[in-house]
């Protein structure tokens, strides 16, 4: 100790020595920093992008991109990839079908869901329940929660969906913080506008292998087009991929609007026709709107309409067969009124009948119309038209003869007709 002692004192006060430990440190700190960038900038690399929202989405936000939930194997020879909605009660009776179809093909069919809620609004309606789902995928419990809410009695509220969240054991901080940031509406924003490229009219509709087929069908529908393509490598005779449908002219032509129900003045610069489906609640959002629109344009707009019940929709023609014979009697639009007051898919004869006693109509000349093939025929026209216009789905609105597609906000009417009435001042 004695003779180690004077060696260390020696050591501490010689400026080389401390040179070289500091020279060390420093080198130690450096590399631990660029060791530590360069796994962050490696792993960024693996990650998928969170910085690429869809071009309608207008945010500084990250987008939180999330494979769609799946089950089954990735390279199971059948993929249905179904777009539904947790609050149509079509998708929650279809689905026992594909949960036996799960389970009969267990290691053959892989099933792929995608958001559909046919309430466009962001935090309400099924949409809100929607964004539920995807924060359930961000902590790996989609099908727990997609199990629990098509087995609800009746479509839960903010209050029910944090119960379920409880119930399927998701982290509620994580669940909340979710909710609020806005990434799930992104999701769900990516998923409506991939199903409205691919002309999707309703819920639920299933692609298999690309095969489209909509509607609540039964299990052995599945199972027949399942067996076909693991049989033949193709769908079974009868149903058919859809094909791209044709592009529709830049410009629809209308000359055929007589004896349509119609509102506003015939001569009016603006003409806005309108292919619509009383069984469809983004009609019955677009109807609320154009309401507004024509209040605030009075004199200066024409609304005319025209029938596009959805395949989909059962009963929907006959809802439009009522509503074409009180136009019969000249009392469409308060028949109209009633429709659209209250979406729903059983409308019975009865409720018509209910319906034109209210608005004077009378019922004799009502019943007689119902049974005709005259007005069935006017719904079929109707159809045909829009189809050979484009229409792929509802609502389907004609500007002057520019189509607008959706249920959009009043001011992208408002915005498209003060250009019509700009051009048309300068005439």
């Amino acid at each position: 100790y004695m003779t180690f002692k004077p060696r260390q004192e020696s050591m501490k006060n010689n400026p080389f020595f401390e040179g070289f430990i500091y020279g060390t440190l420093f080198t130690l700190l450096i590399s631990g920093v660029s060791i530590f960038y360069y796994r962050a900038t490696v792993n960024a690399d693996k990650q998928p992008s969170y910085n690429t929202a869809p071009a309608a989405v207008k945010t500084n936000l990250p987008l939180y991109v999330s494979p769609s939930p799946s089950k089954g194997r990735d390279n199971a020879p059948v993929t249905i990839i179904e777009y539904a909605d947790f609050f149509c009660g079509y998708c929650k009776k279809v689905m026992p079908a594909i949960v036996k179809v799960m389970q009969t093909y267990p290691d053959k069919v892989r099933l792929i869901f995608k958001n559909y809620p046919l309430s466009n609004t962001p935090g309400k309606g099924s949409f809100r329940a929607h964004e539920a789902g995807v924060c359930a995928q961000e902590q790996g419990k989609f099908w727990e929660f997609y199990e629990k809410i098509s087995a609800a009695s009746s479509n839960p509220d903010e209050a029910g969906l944090q119960t379920m969240a409880g119930q399927i054991g998701l982290n509620p901080q994580k669940f909340n913080d979710c909710l609020t940031s806005g990434r799930a509406v992104r999701v769900i924003e990516a998923d409506l506008a991939e199903g409205k490229a691919k002309g999707i009219q309703g819920t639920p509709t299933f692609y298999i292998n690309g095969t489209e087929i909509s509607g609540a069908y039964p299990y052995e529908k599945f199972q027949q087009i399942i067996d076909s393509f693991l049989k033949t490598g193709s769908a079974p005779a009868g149903v058919v991929t859809p094909k791209t449908p044709a592009a529709p002219p830049a410009k629809a032509e209308f000359n055929d609007l007589k004896g349509r129900p119609a509102t506003g003045p015939e001569n009016a610069p603006v003409t806005l026709v309108e292919f619509s489906d009383y069984h469809c609640p983004f009609c019955q959002r677009l109807d609320v709107t154009l309401k507004q629109v024509l209040a605030a344009y009075s004199g200066k707009v024409r609304l005319v309409w025209r029938h596009y019940p959805l395949p989909m929709h059962a009963g929907a023609d006959r809802t439009h067969q009522a509503a074409e014979c009180a136009h019969e009697q000249g009392k469409f639009w308060g028949f109209h009124d009633k429709l659209f007051a209250q979406v729903k898919h059983g409308w019975s004869d009865s409720d018509f009948d209910n319906i034109s006693k209210e608005l004077g109509i009378n019922l004799l000349k009502f019943k007689r119309c119902m049974q005709s093939q005259d007005s069935k025929n006017k719904v079929q026209q109707d159809i045909a038209k829009g189809q050979s216009v484009g229409v792929r789905g509802t609502p389907a609105l004609f500007l002057n003869g520019t189509l607008m597609t959706g249920a959009q906000p009043y001011e992208s009417y408002k915005a498209a007709i003060e250009e019509v009435l700009k051009q048309s001042a300068k005439k």
